[in-house]
């Protein structure tokens, strides 16, 4: 197979799973690919230990204008109990990359997801790129 016939068949299987959320996180001040990976792991790390059991499916891309990356994410809470999931990643992310709130927040979209939306695609379209790095938690 070659990269796109594995990112189809990776995106596909992503849209197996229960997700809330297609995600995109960047920051005031310029990630490299590691530390877009240790954000990653900051958010999930957070959100499991103030909410319970999360999915993060997660890439890191670089921007096309600017030095550094930013990363893309479908995210799963499964706590019932959460009233508002949207709220508590966007300040979650705000914590894990040190945004200080007002205008010095960190950028945070958050989509719910549709399958028929091709998040899936778009998320997997960047897993085999040489400059890339993802993760599922």
């Amino acid at each position: 197979m070659n990269k796109l016939e594995y990112s189809i068949q990776y995106a596909k299987w992503l849209n197996t799973m229960e997700w809330q959320f297609f995600c995109t996180f960047s920051t005031r001040y310029s990630m490299s690919m590691k530390s877009s990976r240790r954000a990653m792991e900051r958010l999930h790390s957070h959100l499991s230990t103030y909410y319970g059991k999360v999915t993060l499916f997660w890439v890191a891309e670089p921007f096309d204008t600017k030095y550094g990356y930013h990363t893309h994410a479908l995210i799963y809470v499964e706590n019932p109990l959460v009233k508002s999931v949207k709220a508590l990643i966007m300040n979650a992310w705000q914590v894990v990359s040190s945004g200080k709130g007002g205008k010095s927040s960190n950028h945070t979209v958050l989509k719910h997801y549709d399958k028929k939306l091709g998040g899936n695609y778009y998320v997997a379209k960047y897993m085999f790129n040489k400059n890339a790095d993802y993760d599922l938690f």
